[in-house]
């Protein structure tokens, strides 16, 4: 989605997912089950190369802050962002997650049929709390070195953020992901049981 135009193509688990979004243009390739999954989006252009074996997942980053979003094979996804502040809605089978965002602080509020999750993140420091039936998750996030702790039932998923080279370390009970994170062009690799999933960003941060 973006300042000028956002053009959202969605086709359904055999075929390919486009969208297009921008400051000038960004386009999204996903591919399903089989194949990977390009995202092209950008302040100057953004590449992110997702491999899963069932999963559908669309993130966008704005020039403020990063929007994630997700889709799946049951849900009808809408998404509106503006200038300053950025809204998402998101119609799933059980529940309407809405997210709002702000430029100095992003607020989140996701609706879920067991538990509601806000995320508040200010200019500074960035504070994230999820409260789920299980398990509570806590995000901190400071200006020069973010670090995202996140407590669920099996395992604790801790990221490390510095300004140059972000490097994220998720802890899973089958897999560890590992982002790294750049200035100019961001690299994100994640490890998991069947698939490598590679993110590349050029955004400036």
């Amino acid at each position: 989605m973006s300042v000028n135009s956002n053009c959202f193509y969605q086709i359904r688990p055999q075929a390919v997912i486009k969208y297009a979004m921008s400051v000038n243009s960004n386009c999204f390739y996903q591919i399903r089950p089989q194949a990977v999954i390009k995202y092209a989006m950008s302040v100057n252009s953004n590449c992110f190369y997702q491999i899963r074996p069932q999963a559908v997942k669309k993130y966008a980053m704005s020039v403020n802050s990063n929007c994630f979003y997700q889709i799946r094979p049951q849900a009808v996804i809408k998404y509106g962002m503006s200038v300053n502040s950025n809204c998402f809605y998101q119609i799933r089978p059980q529940a309407v997650i809405k997210y709002a965002m702000s430029v100095n602080s992003n607020c989140f509020y996701q609706i879920r049929p067991q538990a509601v999750i806000k995320y508040a993140m200010s200019e500074n420091s960035n504070c994230f709390y999820q409260i789920r039936p299980q398990a509570v998750i806590k995000y901190a996030m400071l200006e020069n070195s973010n670090c995202f702790y996140q407590i669920r039932p099996q395992a604790v998923i801790k990221y490390a953020m510095s300004v140059n080279s972000n490097c994220f370390y998720q802890i899973r009970p089958q897999a560890v992901i590992k982002y790294v994170m750049s200035v100019n062009s961001n690299c994100f690799y994640q490890i998991r049981p069947q698939a490598v999933i590679k993110y590349v960003t050029s955004v400036k941060y």
